[in-house]
């Protein structure tokens, strides 16, 4: 049973993101939001503030330093007739000049939570790249153009303290960026190396915590 749950978060991260329409707005200026919450008010009810630490750490080595190519705005219910309905719009092709924003790398963007599910030991974080109140990254590329969706899935083990697996909506495994050295170690300096650009927007929480690393 608790592995039906789980799939059906995967699958509502996977449907938000095909939920979309083609039209492509006219010209609009989209500002991040630099006070979103620190910590989303579902954490901070369940005080699992060091467990959300771990599971966004997570999502930025992965994703932090990837390009974001598509805009979605989170479900608002709104009537048609005597049904209610969820409309979604979504910004694709982010570098065309009809759209005019800051910086498209993802280490701009707060981590917000959808979804916690506790299954035995484990912590199940259902986790998108919020822009502001209502809008957050669908789609991104890596630097080799490679297309993906950054909303995951990231399981944290309570007894253990540590995240054990991070998958995307696509059902992929991850591995090896929370416990392996190696790996963890060049993710990190990948990220160190992608947020010294003077001109880039860094998201609080993610500059306090590089600050940290970079006076030790």
């Amino acid at each position: 049973m608790k592995n039906f749950f789980i799939l059906l978060f995967y699958s509502a991260l996977l449907s938000s993101c095909n939920n979309i329409n083609d039209k492509t707005p006219s010209k609009r200026y989209i500002t991040v939001r630099q006070n979103f919450p620190d910590y989303p008010p579902m954490v901070v009810k369940q005080h699992l503030e060091t467990a959300f630490d771990s599971v966004r750490w997570v999502f930025y080595k992965k994703f932090g330093c990837n390009t974001c190519t598509m805009l979605l705005e989170r479900a608002l219910p709104s009537k048609q007739g005597s049904d209610k309905v969820n409309r979604f719009q979504h910004y694709e092709n982010l570098e065309d000049t009809s759209i005019v924003f800051p910086n498209l790398r993802m280490v701009s963007y707060a981590i917000d939570v959808d979804t916690i599910l506790k299954t035995g030991d484990t912590l199940h974080f259902v986790v998108k790249s919020m822009i502001n109140d209502t809008m957050y990254c669908c789609r991104v590329k890596n630097e080799d153009n490679y297309r993906g969706f950054p909303s995951s899935v990231i399981g944290f083990s309570v007894s253990k303290q540590r995240v054990i697996y991070s998958k995307q909506s696509s059902l992929t495994f991850f591995n090896g960026v929370w416990d392996r050295p190696k790996e963890s170690h060049e993710a990190l300096k990948k990220l160190l190396t992608c947020t010294l650009d003077s001109t880039a927007i860094i998201n609080p929480w993610l500059a306090s915590q590089l600050r940290k690393i970079r006076t030790q």
